[in-house]
């Protein structure tokens, strides 16, 4: 099922809306960025429109395209959100503070996991066809102005990410279910906030996608050849993914960290009651 959410969520655009959400011709509203957080999740369309993702690394990502980017990517994570059954057993309440508290681990592990199925080692794909280098000499291409922080903010966060998950998974090769699976691990995370109920409702669905990645793992063994290699082959690989996920939480923590300094400065025009709300009173 995963598999097919997110393959349908990272296609799916408003006819209407087929050009980047970032080019002259999208109505990509950066006004989405002061939509309350709870219409931003549930009524993910007030943030932005539906545009075309396109992860095709294309154009180099700047501080002028940031906004329109992480509105879009919002519009993504609520949409894709929307379909994890785990959180229609959440009330309103337990389902405000789950989404908010994991929303910037889920957008990097979307980065990350849909550059994995490119396998490209180069560049981490940002959407709207825009992407970061890992050459540093073309990162210095985003040196001057605001984008000096935006180049703070994106080799913080995308430098770990080639180097602990985009080199060992180009060679390794991920699959659609396992990046779906990691996905929603990456959400399923018990947070303070939450409920009691809502712990163990997240706590269940946790145990139940660490299986699920387990099973997927051990038919990808079965398949690659051998019955007492596939035990190996499964803790080896296993193990490598779980390592990514603390990656994940690792950067999200620097995404967050700079976010809430361009949120409360006004950096790149981030200001707004969303990235606020977001970055800035999750971190305190």
């Amino acid at each position: 099922m995963y598999p097919a959410i997110f393959s349908l969520c990272n296609n799916f655009y408003e006819p209407e809306e087929s050009s980047h959400h970032f080019s002259e011709a999208s109505s990509s509203p950066c006004s989405g960025l002061n939509t309350p957080l709870e219409q931003a999740f549930f009524h993910p369309r007030t943030v932005g429109a539906r545009t075309r993702l396109d992860w095709t690394p294309r154009h180099l990502f700047t501080a002028s395209i940031l906004p329109r980017v992480w509105c879009r990517m919002a519009v993504l994570y609520a949409d894709w959100a929307s379909h994890v059954p785990e959180l229609r057993s959440l009330d309103t309440e337990d389902k405000v503070a789950l989404m908010s508290a994991r929303a910037t681990q889920c957008v990097c592990m979307w980065h990350a996991g849909v550059t994995l199925r490119r396998r490209s080692r180069d560049e981490v794909v940002l959407s709207g066809g825009s992407y970061f280098p890992r050459d540093e000499g073309a990162q210095k291409a985003l040196a001057g102005g605001e984008n000096e922080a935006v180049l703070s903010f994106l080799r913080s966060v995308y430098n770990p990410v080639f180097e602990e998950m985009l080199h060992a998974g180009a060679d390794m090769g991920v699959s659609e279910e396992e990046v779906a699976i990691l996905k929603v691990l990456t959400l399923c995370v018990p947070v303070p906030a939450l409920s009691a109920q809502g712990r163990r409702v997240i706590r269940d669905a946790q145990a139940r996608y660490q299986a699920a990645l387990v099973e997927v793992l051990s038919t990808k063994g079965v398949m690659g050849g051998g019955s007492s290699p596939v035990r190996l082959y499964t803790i080896q690989r296993l193990s490598t993914q779980m390592a990514w996920l603390s990656t994940i939480e690792r950067v999200a923590q620097e995404a967050c960290n700079h976010l809430s300094l361009m949120t409360l400065f006004n950096i790149a025009e981030m200001r707004g009651t969303f990235p606020y709300e977001i970055h800035v009173r999750r971190n305190t």
